[in-house]
């Protein structure tokens, strides 16, 4: 794990990144605190650009997912800063 880029990043002021960590470090579908209190998000909660966006067809495919998403009231929607707690102990 990048601890000198996590406490970096938290020094300069981000709360949160998606990049450090691959999946084999991320517990599946969970936050985690990483050096310096940042929060890795994992990249599948995100769309990703090279995923979603670079095709005409992706992007039509991930607005599909999305609007059904939004629509969807047993899911919880939002921006990655609203998720994100401020309390960073409170993530794992």
């Amino acid at each position: 794990m990048p601890r000198k880029t996590a406490g970096l990043l938290a020094d300069l002021g981000f709360r949160y990144d998606s990049s450090l960590l691959h999946a084999a470090d991320q517990p599946r579908g969970a936050m985690r605190t990483l050096g310096g209190g940042l929060v890795n998000v994992p990249w599948t909660f995100i769309a990703h650009p090279r995923a979603s966006g670079l095709a005409d067809e992706r992007f039509a495919a991930f607005e599909r997912v999305v609007r059904r998403v939004v629509d969807d009231s047993r899911i919880r929607t939002g921006r990655v800063r609203d998720i994100v707690p401020e309390d960073r102990d409170a993530v794992r």
